[in-house]
């Protein structure tokens, strides 16, 4: 029975008694001193009763939200196991669910629906979202670094203080989303950002060719030596961002674009019939996104692949694949401070290490030399991985201002199988002394 029925029934039974009760107890004018026991005896049962009836209800109401609140917690811990243990999850329906401070890192989420759903703080590192529907998520400080967005959907999306480094994000809709203070260095953001607030994001040596950010809100945020070449910006707010080094190559804008003081950019006419071009090569100092030197090393690695071994198609560093896909070895390179050294830089990988990587051992670490004397450092360590325990090697190298580590990694069990292919990869790198000293020549 409803708890309205039955409030509904206690009303009507206290009026049903208080009412006759009060008609008994009350003096008539033929008797101003009468009173009634019975009307007495009556109201006081009446009020007694409902009471109690008030008290029971108030119990039972408490008892029944204890209960909801006890299964919604149950529900959601058989929700998180789900997911978290999941690795496939393309397609899935995750819409308006709570998956705060998930652990989500190489999921695929290739067209899931995660339209309105809480994902503060969760890890989503390497993971692919592409076509993933996010519209008004909420990704507040979410880890999404290195992760797949392409073709994703993230209107009206809440990305503030997001960490999207080296994230891919080509095709991506993010109009009006909030990306106030994101993380987005040298990530690909070939994007549809109209009216997106970008305020004091970080874009360090970002691809936004060509992006539309018409509208958009970039006041404070950091574009060194990001690539706006063709780029929509038409309205857009730069005041007060840091432009060096942009590649503005064939960019539009208009009248009602800003541009920071620091930027001597003749403003365009507000009588202009059209939108105004920067010229072909305009800030041709600008880097780009994939850096020159990696791709000589990328070609270095390619033209020396053991036999069943593959080149991974990969926007923003190096992958190569194993036959069966058993083993990898990557590349990547970023922007260091300046005057970092190759020491300093292997070591800021230490916390990540730590927080984020399952059962980690490190057995070593250490100076090496490469590329022909040149300083590196060396890491080896064991983790859990995607299959299983891995051991890793990790090679460390810093040139011009930037930091590069190759990693060679496969299953604990199945490393010894690998080595020999792991050594002929390093060998052109020229690391001195071997890494793999007990094999003979691959």
């Amino acid at each position: 029975m409803p708890y309205w029925l039955i409030a509904l029934i206690g009303s009507i039974a206290l009026a049903g008694t208080v009412v006759p009760g009060i008609r008994l107890y009350w003096p008539s004018r033929s008797d101003p001193v009468r009173r009634s026991d019975l009307g007495l005896a009556l109201m006081t049962g009446a009020l007694i009763a409902f009471s109690v009836l008030l008290l029971q209800l108030l119990f039972d109401i408490r008892l029944a939200q204890s209960d909801q609140e006890s299964s919604a917690r149950e529900d959601q811990a058989n929700f998180q196991l789900f997911v978290t243990r999941e690795r496939e999850l393309a397609g899935v329906d995750l819409s308006q669910k709570n998956m705060r401070a998930f652990f989500l890192q190489g999921k695929d989420l290739a067209g899931s629906d995660m339209s309105s759903s809480d994902l503060r703080d969760a890890v989503l590192r390497h993971s692919s979202l592409v076509g993933a529907n996010l519209t008004d998520a909420d990704l507040r400080d979410a880890d999404l670094r290195y992760a797949n967005l392409d073709e994703a959907n993230l209107e009206g999306a809440d990305l503030e203080g997001a960490k999207l480094a080296f994230a891919s994000l080509e095709g991506t809709r993010l109009r009006g989303a909030n990306l106030k203070r994101t993380d987005l260095g040298v990530a690909t953001l070939r994007a549809d950002l109209r009216g997106a607030i970008l305020q004091g994001a970080n874009l360090y040596n970002a691809d936004l060719a060509p992006a539309n950010l018409k509208g958009a809100n970039l006041r404070g945020a950091d574009l060194k030596y990001a690539t706006l070449r063709g780029a929509i910006l038409l309205g857009a707010d730069f005041r007060a961002a840091i432009l060096e080094g942009v590649n503005f190559s064939h960019a539009t804008y208009d009248w009602r674009t800003r541009w920071p003081k620091s930027l001597d950019q003749r403003p365009c006419p507000r009588q202009a019939k059209r939108a105004c071009r920067f010229p072909a090569g305009a800030s041709a100092g600008a880097r780009e996104a994939f850096p020159v030197r990696l791709k000589e090393f990328r070609r270095l690695l390619v033209n020396h692949l053991p036999t069943g071994w593959k080149m991974v198609p990969d926007p923003f560093g190096i992958t190569l694949a194993s036959s069966a896909d058993e083993a990898h070895v990557y590349g990547e390179s970023i922007p260091l401070p300046p005057g970092m050294k190759v020491g300093e830089y292997a070591r800021q990988y230490d916390q990540d290490f730590k927080e984020n990587y399952p059962r980690f051992r490190q057995y070593a670490f250490g100076p090496v030399a490469l590329l022909g004397g040149r300083r590196g450092y060396v890491r080896r360590y064991g983790a859990e991985g995607d299959k299983g325990y891995e051991t890793s090697i990790d090679l460390y190298y810093v040139e011009d201002g930037r930091g590069y580590v190759f990693v060679a990694t496969a299953n604990a069990e199945r490393w010894p199988l690998f080595q020999r292919d792991f050594r002929k990869l390093f060998r052109t790198l020229r690391v001195k002394p071997d890494l793999f000293p007990t094999l003979g020549d691959a």
